[in-house]
């Protein structure tokens, strides 16, 4: 189980990531 929880854990890193790349604005936002 607790590779499981790693693996989301990288894949909402990796979306993070994505949206960043995408629209910096929404970091901005989020914190």
């Amino acid at each position: 189980e607790a590779n499981k929880s790693k693996s989301i854990k990288e894949k909402q890193h990796l979306l993070e990531m994505l949206i960043r790349a995408y629209d910096p604005c929404i970091t901005c936002s989020v914190h």
